[in-house]
């Protein structure tokens, strides 16, 4: 029988049937989703898997991070010539993940990647300042399309007020997922995973500075939380997931006019 190596759960039901798919290397999840791949080869060959993270993936530049868990990771071929259901789950830290596979003799890499879809970045005005940015996580300021937006107009409207930037520290990284801003793949960020969260910095900001902010926050369907170290408003933008979609599709349809 021929080796053919990892396949998806889709590519291994064809399989099954006598038919060859062409192969994707590469399946999307989100973080803390789950997968399923299948293995093809001759009945009685052993085989074996192992995870590794692929270093500077998801928004995170700094070494290590975790990968996840793979049920089984081992086992042998059966009479079928194929193993089903191989169950990935990904951590909750966005990022690719390697899948090294061998099978008898042979072995090779398939990949999973852990993203959330459709993040823009946060972009850069005269009444936006970006802030918080560091080498371990460059890309701290996406969003979904709806947060960045409604973001743009906060920091507009401040901007018209006080002739002044807003200062936005840290909305999601470019991929999404958990948020480690200490660099030690763990919280204490419980939030900014999905796009929808941003710190606004405030310590240099008056009271009726804060007031303003609050108000027109509110007034754009945000949650708004003071938080004291260091001194800044969390806001959350109020919005449920088909908003989010239909605003992104409105948006992609302005575009293609």
């Amino acid at each position: 029988m021929i080796l053919l190596g990892m396949c998806t759960a889709e590519d291994g039901k064809l399989l099954a049937k006598g038919v060859l798919p062409k192969f994707n290397l590469t399946q999307s999840t989100s973080p803390e989703g789950t997968i399923e791949w299948w293995i093809r080869g001759t009945p009685g060959m052993r085989w074996s898997c192992v995870l590794k993270r692929v270093p500077n993936t998801g928004g995170h530049q700094h070494a290590g991070g975790p990968t996840g868990k793979l049920t089984p990771t081992s086992g042998t071929i059966p009479s079928s010539g194929v193993v089903k259901a191989i169950k990935q789950k990904t951590p909750a830290v966005a990022g690719d993940i390697e899948l090294k596979y061998t099978i008898g003799t042979t072995s090779g890499s398939v990949y999973t990647r852990a993203m959330v879809p459709g993040l823009v970045e946060l972009p850069t005005t005269s009444a936006i300042e970006r802030v918080g940015v560091t080498k371990t996580h460059p890309q701290s300021h996406y969003g979904a399309p709806a947060m960045t937006a409604a973001v743009v107009t906060l920091a507009t409207k401040f901007h018209k007020k006080f002739s002044k930037p807003l200062g936005v520290n840290d909305i999601s990284l470019i991929w999404g997922g958990l948020f480690d801003h200490k660099a030690t793949w763990a919280a204490p960020h419980k939030t900014h995973r999905t796009g929808v969260d941003a710190d606004i910095r405030t310590k240099d900001m008056t009271k009726e500075q804060k007031d303003f902010l609050v108000k027109e926050a509110k007034l754009l369907k945000f949650k708004v939380l003071e938080e004291k170290d260091p001194p800044h408003h969390h806001i959350t933008l109020q919005a449920t997931k088909p908003l989010l979609l239909n605003f992104a599709r409105s948006k992609e349809k302005a575009r293609k006019k």
